[in-house]
């Protein structure tokens, strides 16, 4: 019963925003984007159209201009031009025309006749006197301080490929800009008016979403603080209105089968239990199959019979306590406290994981730093701990990868750091990989992380994980030397 009662807090529901808040919010801005995003699109989309139809309007009328100036500019008839151009800055949204001659001169210039048979030598208009077709170019009119399009036709006779000059007309770009202008206002204030809308439809739709929720919760809460009687009467005809249903269905069965729901418990535990012993115990088992298996072919070599004299008997003998700690996991256990050297621990620990890292593809660096202080423990559960660093590595690194194992003197402490290449730990994981039975392997219970902690800090240490998805996990332990 108490584990089901965990489940809810003991202390009224309390938001830093409530879901009220978030939901409206997260409605208006979810408008604002759209409308800012319709925004974009309308006023871009009319300003190519408005742009297009401005340069259609404006080739259109320096044709025109280009065809009554065929005849002129033949017959070098500079004023009949000046009064054309003249004429044609009448018409509204035409800034300036100019008209070139053959040789690339002025032959008239509204507003500025006192140029004609000059060269112009800016380079819009040597861009224009260029141009064997249409040539539009976005400038500067600084007479009237107006943006302009500078629209090029080139003037041929007909018939003949040979250019007889040039007309440019400066087409005013302010009056499209004003009209985008205008279009903007419009979309902003039907945007506003889009969002006041919208945020009260999300007000109405919110006080029924989360007035049921609240009423949810506050039956929760009821139920945490040991009122099994208590239900949720909610009659949405929802999916609020199930989950409460179903809320009020949990609370008749927990009420109904408590003593079953005990008992349940107690196989459970012992079933963790016994997990966890055959967990354990797998590491030094699997290590000395290893050897057993490697003696037929490796028995004629001196050093494997060494390490397989020295390292079956002593898994042996570690299967033998691990099974008694475990036995013992809740309560203080009885260390042998030695003064031992940190380094030889760890040396003698990877004996038993070098062919499982070899056949993974895991390359070991180990560094080691020479007359580091004794610390005072227990030999066994410290490479106990060590190991279930290691295993945790290479179960981190199933493509293979890196393993970096670092010793070095602190204040007053030795420094114990390994760190793997493998694949790291999300957040969420992170925080959770201390607490007993969360494991994210398909085998295993989750207590290799919890044992090893409790080791650690029996021997008065500290453990520090850092760890970074894709780029490995580093754990640290500081034992102390001060004895």
């Amino acid at each position: 019963m108490h584990s089901i009662q965990s489940l809810f807090t003991k202390k009224p529901i309390s938001f830093k925003m409530s879901l009220q808040t978030r939901f409206i919010l997260s409605v208006i801005l979810l408008i604002i984007i759209l409308m800012s995003l319709l925004i974009f699109i309308v006023e871009n989309k009319q300003r190519r159209l408005i742009s297009q139809q401005v340069k259609d309007h404006g080739v259109a009328i320096a044709r025109s201009i280009a065809a009554m100036s065929i005849t002129y500019l033949v017959t070098y008839n500079y004023v009949a031009l000046q009064q054309n151009a003249e004429k044609a800055i009448k018409e509204k949204g035409i800034s300036s025309v100019i008209i070139h001659d053959k040789e690339g001169r002025v032959a008239a210039y509204s507003r500025h006749g006192e140029r004609q048979g000059e060269e112009l030598t800016d380079t819009v208009s040597l861009n224009a006197l260029r141009v064997t077709d249409v040539l539009i170019q976005r400038t500067f009119y600084t007479e009237t301080s107006e943006r302009i399009f500078d629209i090029a036709v080139p003037v041929y006779i007909e018939g003949s490929s040979e250019r007889w000059g040039v007309v440019r007309v400066g087409i005013s770009l302010e009056e499209m800009y004003k009209e985008i202008f205008r279009t903007r206002l419009t979309l902003i204030a039907f945007g506003i008016v889009a969002i006041m809308v919208g945020s009260l439809g999300a007000v109405i739709l919110s006080k029924r979403i989360t007035r049921p929720i609240h009423e949810l919760a506050k039956g929760m809460v009821f139920f945490s603080q040991g009122n099994l009687q208590h239900r949720v009467e909610l009659k949405t005809g929802d999916e609020i209105g199930e989950l409460a249903e179903n809320f009020n269905r949990m609370a008749e069965e927990i009420l109904s089968n408590q003593e079953k729901m005990r008992h349940a418990e107690r196989l459970a535990a012992v079933g963790i239990m016994a997990a966890g012993i055959a967990h354990e115990i797998k590491n030094p088992l699997t290590a000395i199959k290893t050897f057993v298996q490697l003696l037929p072919s490796r028995y004629m070599s001196d050093d494997f019979r060494t390490r397989f004299n020295t390292t079956v008997p002593r898994e042996i003998d570690r299967v033998t306590r691990i099974i008694q700690d475990l036995l013992d996991l809740s309560r203080k256990p009885k260390l042998q406290l030695l003064r031992i050297d940190v380094n030889l621990l760890i040396t003698q620990t990877l004996d038993i994981f070098y062919t499982e890292m070899d056949k993974r593809g895991i390359a070991l660096q180990t560094k080691l730093e020479e007359g580091i202080p004794l610390i005072l423990g227990d030999t066994e559960y410290i490479k106990r701990a060590f190991s279930n660093f290691i295993i945790n590595a290479i179960h981190a690194m199933p493509q293979g990868g890196t393993l970096s194992i670092n010793t070095r003197s602190g204040l007053e402490s030795v420094i114990v750091t390994f760190e793997d290449s493998g694949a790291g730990m999300s957040p969420e994981i992170l925080k959770n990989i201390f607490d007993p039975f969360f494991t994210t392997k398909e085998k295993g219970i989750g207590l290799g992380m919890v044992i090893t902690k409790k080791i650690v800090e029996e021997h008065d240490g500290d453990i520090g994980v850092w760890s970074e998805v894709g780029r490995g996990s580093v754990f640290q332990i500081k034992f102390p030397v001060n004895f």
